[in-house]
């Protein structure tokens, strides 16, 4: 449940992102503010969980990820579109 609801807020807060991406880092310390506190490798696993259901786009430098909201993943942190591993969430 805990993995659900993280992936949701990654993908909520890249909703709210300039160009709809973030790295890693932003991701991690946005995480903690809303409560998963986790270690940056747990965040870098997630985003990977994410990139292979197409939900963000990835891009890995030699030193963070960076996160891209795909249309799919708007819908999903939109409550558009539902995804099994994670949370649904209300349209708005």
């Amino acid at each position: 449940m805990f993995a659900e609801d993280r992936r949701l807020r990654i993908l909520e807060v890249l909703d709210k992102s300039p160009g709809y991406t973030a790295n890693q880092v932003v991701l991690n310390e946005m995480l903690a503010q809303l409560g998963h506190l986790i270690s940056s490798d747990k965040t870098r696993v997630e985003l990977a969980w994410l990139a292979e259901m197409t939900l963000i786009e990835l891009l890995a430098t030699d030193s963070l990820f960076v996160a891209r909201l795909t249309q799919r993943g708007q819908d999903v942190a939109t409550g558009r579109a539902t995804v099994p591993g994670v949370s649904v969430t209300r349209p708005t």
